[in-house]
């Protein structure tokens, strides 16, 4: 609703500052998206409060050295607070790795290792900021999705709460820092990371996990509302796993692998839930997800079935 408020009252195109922006969307919590021309330049625009917090969030990122657009300009238009960031590209790494499947039948190595570099300065910038400290269960139920899985798999409610208690646990003196909450290659481009909009508080590794094992949330076969489109070689895993598996902080490190049941589990709720405008696709996920909650109540290793079934 607030999105068709604020569609009303904006322009399809907007000059700021001497420059032509167009409307591309209206984003899910408040926000227009505009760009220039040549895209070269995106605009934000929304209301106050909103804008002005994620501004403020974007500024700490940006300081803290996550890789994401630079800030060109600020103010005001029409009662609304904008900002003007810069491109970070024109692609982002899911459509290219889509592509050189299609053309080249696999991803080839430049474009995996250009999108491993941004994924090792998101790595680097978390490792900056890493904090050990008590767990707020709530909000990390909240970020990874338990809340919802509950209500959608009421049925394996014993079994996930047994799984939730032990995760805690498992987590207890590791580190955690700001996640972007959806860091896959869509939200990956040559020179940055966008799209901060399920930002959380979370575990170290949490978005490394699911950068890498995301194409296992979808099928290969055709018949469902999505499906997958390019895959990691075992090669690019190794080379992955090598470069940003671990976390160090002053003397103490950490290696994500150690935590992977964990993570991946975590990760592997939010893939779940929230599926219901694409019905087989739930179904589909639903199916993998009680494989995984059937491993961990048995205590069988995640990490020795995903390396086993990630080609599934």
């Amino acid at each position: 609703m607030k999105n068709a408020v604020i569609a009303k009252k904006t322009a399809q195109n907007l000059k700021i500052d001497g420059e032509t922006f167009e409307l591309l969307l209206a984003r899910q919590r408040g926000a227009l998206l505009y760009a220039n021309v040549d895209r070269s330049k995106y605009l934000r625009i929304g209301e106050s409060a909103r804008i002005a917090k994620e501004l403020k969030f974007h500024k700490q990122i940006l300081a803290f050295g996550f890789p994401v657009a630079q800030i060109l300009g600020e103010g005001k238009n029409g009662g609304f607070i904008y900002w003007i960031e810069e491109s970070l590209g024109k692609e982002h790494f899911g459509d290219r790795f889509f592509r050189e499947t299609k053309e080249d039948g696999r991803i080839l190595d430049d474009s995996f290792r250009a999108f491993l570099q941004i994924v090792k300065q998101a790595h680097d910038a978390q490792e900056r900021i890493l904090e050990t400290k008590p767990i707020d269960s709530v909000a990390l139920a909240k970020g990874v999705g338990f809340e919802d899985i509950l209500l959608e798999l009421p049925e394996e409610g014993d079994k996930l709460h047994l799984i939730w208690e032990k995760i805690l646990a498992d987590l207890q003196g590791y580190p955690f820092c700001v996640t972007h909450g959806d860091f896959l290659p869509n939200n990956i481009l040559e020179h940055g990371v966008i799209d901060f909009g399920d930002h959380f508080y979370g575990p170290a590794g949490y978005d490394i996990i699911n950068a890498i094992t995301v194409a296992w949330w979808f099928p290969k076969e055709d018949g469902f509302e999505y499906r997958r489109r390019w895959s990691f070689t075992d090669q690019q895993i190794e080379e992955y796993f090598n470069l940003v598996s671990t976390y160090k902080e002053n003397k103490r490190e950490w290696n994500i692998l150690q935590k992977f049941d964990s993570l991946f589990f975590m990760r592997a709720t939010w893939w779940a839930v929230r599926n219901h405008p694409a019905p087989k696709l739930q179904a589909w996920r639903y199916e993998r997800y009680r494989i995984l909650i059937n491993r961990l109540s048995k205590g069988e290793s995640l990490l020795d079935y995903w390396r086993e079934h990630k080609d599934d």
